[in-house]
């Protein structure tokens, strides 16, 4: 489980509290002053952040106390309800497994804590099981969980038959139910159900099966070859005949890597020469006229669950018009730790694509590579403690991926 000390961390002067929430040891002792349930709080860790230099910073944490595991988030910069929202969001929230103080403020550094299902952009967690289900439309009965959660964007619970989507923009759920109706019939998914997009809201069926593990992805990387091709070989008008999907071209890409790349700058700046020299290289190697295909955008392995010999997907958000390649170099990249047997595993698992695929992946280490650049920031966004250490290995693996 990812961890932060942090004590590497650059230190934001416009935004001083940024060291202290990202250093999970010293906010344990802070959550601990403020909080609501009796027992002490045994351990705090970072599960992922986001952070925008000199704007903004949210984290989100696991809090375990005894058995029991509960899930927060800090944040600076970000918009807060006003103190008749937040009295509103934490009376909805008490029949939500609230068993402790909801919302704390630590005033010397400016932010603001709150605990699941408060979530300050994602106002419709707070809901009652009843009510959430209502509100979607679908029916409430048995207990619920957390799914998913990316706080202050979405969220996922599950119902017995059913996964609500809440979305903080209502166009992503305009887009994520659209994505699921195109998709539909073309690639195993969990369909959509219903939606109250004004609200944010899309509920899905439940479908039988278990996320993939990335121990098991390896073994599994044929059959995952083999689900996405019936996508790719899918004629466009077939799944839209309107031609509404959006092309993420090459170009799209490495703006998107562009991203990534200036962050980890910003955290090592001593990695700045070799992380251009590569972002670089791979606009002057940059594919053209490549055949686009309806892609899913974001296949990785995290997105797609197993029933027996079957796979579904859980989500098509990123529905997209791409060249092949770009699935497959998603779903071999978010294989990677950071660490030095990437290098290896990468070459294995391409070589497992490559051989179950029935067509010519064009351009395939290309893809593999700008996909590595844009999610170098990977280690660095989960916090491990070895941070530094594994971004390091991952550039190195992207530069033997480029110089292959």
């Amino acid at each position: 489980m990812p961890s932060a000390p942090s004590s590497d961390f650059p230190f934001d002067t416009e935004l001083p509290g940024v060291s202290v929430l990202l250093d999970a040891d010293r906010m344990r002792l802070r959550v601990q002053e403020g909080f609501g349930v009796q027992g002490r709080l045994a351990r705090l860790q970072i599960r992922n952040y986001e952070f925008v230099p000199h704007e903004s910073l949210r984290v989100h944490y696991t809090a375990e106390v005894g058995t029991l595991r509960y899930d927060l988030t800090a944040q600076i910069g970000h918009p807060v309800p006003d103190s008749k929202g937040i009295e509103k969001l934490t009376a909805s929230a008490r029949d939500r497994r609230v068993a402790r103080l909801p919302v704390a403020r630590l005033a010397d550094l400016k932010a603001q804590i709150s605990w699941y299902p408060i979530d300050f952009g994602l106002p419709l967690l707070a809901l009652s099981d009843v009510e959430l289900a209502d509100t979607v439309g679908i029916d409430s009965a048995g207990p619920t969980s957390q799914f998913a959660w990316t706080p202050g964007r979405a969220a996922v619970v599950r119902f017995p038959k059913a996964l609500v989507r809440v979305y903080h923009d209502p166009a992503d759920a305009q887009r994520s139910a659209s994505a699921l109706r195109l998709i539909d019939g073309h690639l195993p998914i969990a369909r959509l159900l219903s939606s109250n997009i004004e609200e944010g809201l899309i509920a899905q069926e439940l479908k039988p099966g278990r996320p993939m593990l990335r121990e098991k992805a390896f073994a599994d990387a044929p059959l995952a070859a083999r689900f996405i091709e019936k996508l790719h070989n899918t004629e466009t008008g077939a799944i839209d005949p309107e031609s509404t999907l959006p092309s993420r071209s090459p170009m799209r890409l490495l703006d998107d890597a562009e991203k990534s790349v200036a962050f980890v700058e910003y955290c090592r700046p001593d990695l700045a020469p070799r992380l251009r020299a590569k972002l670089a290289q791979l606009r002057s190697n940059a594919p053209a006229d490549l055949a686009s295909v309806p892609s899913h955008g974001d296949f990785n392995f995290g997105n797609l669950h197993r029933n027996g010999d079957e796979l579904h997907v859980i989500d098509a958000d990123e529905l997209c018009l791409a060249p092949r390649a770009l699935d497959l170099a998603t779903f071999a990249v978010s294989l990677m730790l950071g660490r030095e047997e990437d290098f290896a595993d990468l070459h294995a698992v391409a070589t497992t694509l490559q051989e179950s695929y029935g067509t010519k992946i064009e351009s395939f280490e290309w893809y593999m590579a700008a996909e590595m650049l844009r999610m170098i920031d990977g280690p660095l966004r989960c916090m491990s403690r070895d941070w530094s250490e594994r971004t390091d290995s991952w550039l190195s693996t992207t530069e033997r991926c480029c110089a292959a």
